[in-house]
């Protein structure tokens, strides 16, 4: 069990829960709170992690993580970039159509990684 799957749970700034309402498109606002905080976790515990991506998709979030310079944890979930500082969600932004392809590949390999694992199978 790595790291993050020992966190609790993804904390939310203001901005970073506004963010989430707004981008990942979640109304009603009564529960969207609670759906902003659900989906921060999923992106914290199963996104595909900067440091598991490479070519342009690494290259475009070393320039965020440059850019926002508290933020020490990217995060690409269900093609959103999340930028975390440790497990408090900062903001969400989409990620640029011409790095989709490339994200999926990334996540395809990590779910692979994870079911080999599962399985006891050395990488």
């Amino acid at each position: 069990m790595d790291q993050i799957e020992k966190m609790q749970t993804a904390r939310l700034t203001k901005h970073g829960q506004k963010q989430v309402v707004l981008r990942c498109g979640f109304k009603g606002r009564k529960k969207a709170g609670k759906k902003a905080g659900k989906l921060a976790d999923k992106a914290l515990k199963r996104g595909v992690a900067h440091g598991e991506t490479e070519g342009v998709l690494n290259e475009y979030l070393s320039m965020l993580y440059l850019k926002y310079k508290k933020a020490n944890n990217l995060r690409i979930f269900d093609r959103k970039v999340f930028i975390f500082d440790k497990d408090t969600l900062i903001t969400v932004l989409f990620l640029p159509p011409e790095l989709i392809f490339a994200y999926e590949a990334a996540q395809r390999a990590k779910n692979l990684s994870i079911v080999d694992q599962e399985k006891g199978i050395a990488s």
